[in-house]
């Protein structure tokens, strides 16, 4: 949508499978001739959700395809579910191995509710769902959440004061809950355009 102009702001937490790279290339793919910034937001773990004390002992992608052990996916599309696959051609699962991979959902809270409700023994998602519902969380992965901004004549002065304010002491004091998040380089510019102002 924002390639389309079809929004100003877009979040973006995609792993290039190339070069193990997130999201720069994929943005550099996408945007040659657009002003843009790419802010660095957060830093989240990503990995299994699984029941209060792990029964099933997962611990492994290997475990997913033990006949054992019911998965709940995020849909396509999701950077989650692109991180998984990912994850799972790198040890060279087959996704028809796991049961329950077709099963999909929607948010984080949503997969990891299958395991609290005793639905499903396993999701692939972010620590603070687990957290939220009491589950326990195996982590995977680290990944790069980032804000990529396009600006125009019209929406100019207005993404530089959301950025400003992203930017801002009293903005990242605000924050808490953070448990699976780190923001240590929460508003740092990690790339922009030449057409675009200095951000940095």
């Amino acid at each position: 949508m924002l390639y389309r102009g079809q929004c100003d702001i877009a979040a973006i937490h995609l792993l290039d499978p190339a070069s193990q790279e997130y999201n720069l290339p994929f943005i550099h793919q996408l945007f040659v001739y657009e002003n843009i910034a790419v802010m660095r937001f957060a830093a989240r773990q990503q990995g299994f959700i699984v029941a209060k004390g792990n029964p099933k002992n997962i611990h492994h992608f290997t475990d997913l395809t033990r006949k054992d052990v019911q998965f709940v996916n995020r849909q396509k599309g999701a950077g989650t579910r692109f991180l998984l696959d990912s994850m799972l051609s790198s040890h060279r699962i087959n996704p028809s191995k796991i049961s329950g991979y077709a099963n999909e959902e929607w948010n984080h809270l949503s997969a990891a509710s299958y395991i609290n409700r005793s639905m499903a023994d396993v999701a692939f998602g972010i620590q603070s769902a687990a957290s939220h519902l009491g589950l326990d969380f195996v982590p995977v992965a680290q990944e790069k959440f980032d804000l990529v901004f396009r600006f125009t004549t019209e929406n100019k002065a207005h993404l530089m004061s959301i950025i400003h304010y992203l930017q801002s002491a009293s903005f990242k004091e605000s924050l808490t809950d953070l448990e699976g998040y780190s923001i240590q380089d929460l508003g740092k510019i990690i790339y922009q355009t030449s057409q675009t102002e200095e951000l940095v």
